[in-house]
């Protein structure tokens, strides 16, 4: 199914957003959430890499994320950055620390991978796989698989998670358009 990224999941944005979400999905198994997200972006892949990859703005890509830097290199082929999300499930509000080290390949390709020791995650990891498209416009193709280490409350937790996760997804990817469009 092919989904309208502001048009019909966001009425509230004013602009003219013609990205699709090709598909999207979000499960919880065993403890872990994990996102697979295709997307068809209406901006160049420079510029939707520029805006994945400033670690300090990625507060910008959504309202949870109170706080984004980044942090001393590991070495010279990795990144280092900081991320600090509050989310809200129903009555029961929560912030989480995240410390990732993060690879960009030349080829528009970012993958990260939690610092569990610095975060508050049992295990963690992103890919990000950008590609050009006809047209001045990106395929993005986003995965990811999360492990929190705090509480969440049992049985209708992970149910409105994952559809917040899912929501969420959708506006950043909207974020995205609407930033690289500026860039």
């Amino acid at each position: 199914m092919r989904v309208r990224l502001a048009c019909c999941i966001y009425l509230m944005s004013s602009l003219a957003c013609a990205g699709t979400v090709d598909s999207l999905q979000v499960s919880y198994q065993k403890g872990r959430y994990s996102i697979q997200l295709s997307a068809t972006v209406d901006a160049g892949t420079t510029e939707v890499f520029h805006v994945i990859t400033d670690y300090d703005q990625l507060h910008r890509l959504s309202d949870s994320f109170v706080e984004s830097r980044l942090l001393d290199a590991v070495n010279d082929e990795k990144k280092r950055s900081l991320l600090v999300t509050n989310t809200c499930i129903l009555f029961y509000c929560f912030r989480s620390r995240m410390v990732e080290d993060i690879t960009e390949h030349p080829d528009h390709e970012v993958i990260s991978t939690v610092d569990v020791k610095e975060s508050d995650y049992r295990f963690g990891r992103n890919h990000w796989i950008l590609t050009p498209l006809s047209g001045n416009r990106t395929r993005l193709q986003f995965s990811c698989e999360k492990e929190p280490a705090f509480w969440i409350p049992p049985v209708i937790g992970p149910w409105l998670l994952k559809h917040r996760m899912r929501a969420e997804a959708l506006e950043t990817m909207r974020r995205i358009e609407t930033l690289a469009r500026d860039v």
